[in-house]
């Protein structure tokens, strides 16, 4: 069975100069490209000697069987290229994001237990990210 494809995508920065701080819409089959080049361009505006910009992108899905769409909030930090840190892409931030909430990975820096630990501190379900991952594509998962 095919995964449901995103079918929009809404990025706007929190932080920035006023004129950068717009929420931009990406549709269409090449959303996800779209999408990505343009956080790329936007990257070169982020603080340059550390830290970043805070984000806000809703990812909307396809609807599943029952008619519904997932509209999936995240928050996003986008650094300068030149200073290190994360550099992730919207589709590997949330690819991690709901890696990490599903329990199916860890990160390295984590037993088992601490990552279980966690999930249990923040009151994650577990089983609607695993949910995420098996029914939503994401490019590269």
């Amino acid at each position: 069975m095919s995964k449901l494809k995103a079918t929009k995508i809404v990025f706007e920065r929190a932080e920035g100069r006023p004129s950068e701080c717009v929420a931009k819409t990406f549709t269409g089959p090449n959303l996800w490209e779209e999408c990505e080049t343009y956080v790329f361009r936007q990257r070169w505006t982020a603080p340059e000697q550390g830290g970043y910009d805070k984000c806000d992108v809703v990812i909307t899905f396809e609807a599943d069987a029952t008619g519904d769409e997932l509209s999936y909030k995240m928050r996003y930090d986008m650094t300068h290229p030149n200073a290190g840190g994360h550099g992730d892409t919207i589709a590997k931030h949330l690819r991690s994001l709901w890696l990490f909430y599903s329990f199916r990975k860890t990160p390295a820096h984590l037993t088992p237990g601490r990552h279980e630990c966690v999930l249990k501190n923040l009151n994650v379900d577990i089983a609607q990210y695993a949910r995420f991952c098996d029914t939503y594509e994401i490019p590269g998962m």
